[in-house]
């Protein structure tokens, strides 16, 4: 439901009569069958036979944000927006008239429901399971007919309980079925199958299917469907398998730790985790565009029932069900690439000594190959050497720290060259703000108690971002990864922090506290990270390291 450009591959089928297992009338609603022959279980359903919305089962969202998605509605609670009626059928109801509400989202943790200080010109509602019923691995079933419109987004999908993976999209998203401006001039009669993972926003990977029908997803019920099991998620209409994706080829670009940095998790992530179910009518966005004005009348998204199965064949992966006999899985559906995966791009400063970083200007090729500097605050504070250590690290910058003082490594002398200042700056956006990483090979001869290593990355003191770094092992080797973020979201007090247009020293190493340590460093790098493939409408898809640029 976050995406708003799925920028889909196209299946364009037609509907045919189907198993009565699956096809009904949306007055004449179908028993819940017994486990069928495959040994799909029923776990868990909402036939909306009471008279409301269960709130065992169903939790409102109540807000007004734009969901990233500059949508144009306030959700409620309210009977005008969601409300069951007497034939057994959820209504969520989208209405234009003014409200207000939170202006954050119930996950945010600025959250208060008794904000009421966005106004918005329509309201709908968004119904979740989140808590109530959550679940992996197994086959959705939801019976609904569609809302249409100018600027309607109907909205099945799923999304992860727990964020193991981080925030959106790094824990995943499955979209069970989503449509947009249905029974508008130039509209197809489609709806979409995707899912969204990868790397943080913007570079995230979307990536799914569109169904195009020749009956009506307005005016007629149709069942939407998935099967998730381990490594693959499987996409139907009406019983017609229209899309596949598996682990092969999805991805998720993750955060691990000091030591090991940034990686591409088990290739199960994020899709091996629990999800919840999500129900909504979204009223514009960048995907459907604004709403028309001035409706005829109250535009509705009506559910006939939501039915959850795993399989009962005993294994934990949700394998074992996928041939059903009322939804078979039609073998001639290739599994869709992935949209992208990470790229990452390293820029050595010391390997062996230091390392020219080389850019182009026009039809030249310029070098800047950093400085390697020292500030004590008393002479003798700081010795630098280089010895050759031999085996694989070769030269290493080894630092006695016995009071306080800093080593850092600023730009080389640019003033021949007109065109450029002395620094540097990180070109990219977000691949430097989310992916970007500090690193180093670490080996501490001796250090004391109250002595802590501090990394920092510096536009000029005081302004300057550091990150304490965790101590390792004594006498021996240990690679240190540290995210740009981390020194972004750590400011110097009294300082503006980093700005990445603007780097004076590429790396500062600081002995606080007691200062008294003799370490070794060796491989020191700064690398960024983009989608490989990212899609058109996609910001920040190259990153680098370039020169200061003259200002005169």
């Amino acid at each position: 439901m976050r995406i708003f450009n799925a920028a889909l591959f196209r299946c364009v089928l037609t509907t045919t009569i189907l198993s009565l297992s699956i096809v009904s009338c949306a007055g004449s609603k179908p028993a819940i069958a017994a486990a069928p022959s495959h040994s799909w279980e029923l776990v868990w359903s909402d036939e909306f036979d009471g008279d409301a919305i269960d709130p065992g089962k169903w939790e409102h969202s109540l807000d007004c944000t734009d969901h990233g998605n500059n949508e144009a509605q306030c959700y409620t609670n309210r009977k005008d927006n969601s409300f069951v009626n007497n034939k057994g059928i959820l209504h969520i109801v989208a209405r234009e008239e003014k409200f207000s509400g939170p202006a954050h989202s119930p996950d945010q943790r600025e959250y208060d429901a008794n904000d009421t200080s966005v106004t918005k010109s329509y309201t709908s509602a968004r119904l979740r399971t989140k808590n109530l019923f959550d679940f992996k691995y197994g086959r959705v079933v939801v019976r609904a007919r569609l809302a249409g419109g100018q600027g309607m987004w109907p909205a099945i999908w799923m999304l992860p309980t727990d964020g193991v993976y981080g925030g959106w999209p790094s824990s995943g998203e499955i979209d069970i079925m989503e449509a947009v401006s249905l029974d508008t001039a130039g509209a197809a009669n489609e709806i979409h199958g995707s899912m969204n993972y990868g790397m943080k926003w913007p570079q995230w990977s979307a990536h799914g299917r569109d169904f195009e029908s020749r009956k009506s997803f307005t005016r007629e019920f149709h069942d939407f469907m998935i099967e998730w099991e381990a490594d693959e998620i499987r996409w139907f209409v009406d019983g017609i398998h229209y899309g596949t994706q598996s682990s092969a080829n999805w991805f998720n670009y993750i955060w691990n730790n000091q030591e090991t940095g940034f990686s591409v998790a088990n290739p199960r992530a994020p899709y091996d985790q629990r999800f919840h179910l999500l129900l909504n009518l979204a009223v514009g966005g960048h995907w459907p565009g604004q709403p028309d004005k001035n409706w005829q009348g109250d535009r509705e998204f009506l559910v006939d029932y939501v039915r959850v199965y795993q399989c009962g064949s005993g294994n934990s992966d949700g394998t074992g069900c996928a041939s059903a006999h009322d939804a078979p899985v039609d073998a001639s559906i290739v599994v869709t690439p992935d949209a992208g995966a990470p790229r990452v791009n390293r820029f050595p400063i010391f390997q062996d000594g230091p390392e020219a970083l080389t850019f182009k200007a026009g039809d030249r090729k310029i070098a800047n190959t950093p400085v390697i500097n020292s500030w004590m605050k008393s002479p003798g504070n700081v010795v630098i050497t280089a010895p050759d250590i031999g085996g694989k690290h070769g030269k290493v910058l080894n630092i006695d720290f016995s009071g306080a003082g800093n080593v850092f490594f600023s730009s080389a002398d640019m003033s021949d060259d007109e065109a450029f200042a002395n620094g540097f700056r990180l070109v990219g956006g977000s691949a430097w703000s989310n992916h970007g990483t500090l690193e180093f090979d670490l080996f501490i001869e001796s250090i004391d108690a109250g002595t802590r290593l501090v990394a920092k990355l510096d536009s000029g003191y005081p302004d300057l971002g550091q990150y304490v770094i965790e101590t390792p092992a004594i006498g021996e080797w240990t690679h240190v990864a540290i995210r740009v973020s981390d020194l972004l979201a750590n400011p110097l007090d009294g300082g503006k922090g980093i700005d990445l247009g603007n780097v004076a020293n590429l790396i500062v190493v600081e002995a606080t506290g007691s200062s008294t340590a003799r370490i070794r460093l060796d491989n020191i790098s700064l690398s960024c990270a983009v989608n490989a493939l990212p899609k058109a409408w996609q910001w920040d898809t190259a990153c680098s390291i370039e020169p200061a640029l003259a200002t005169n």
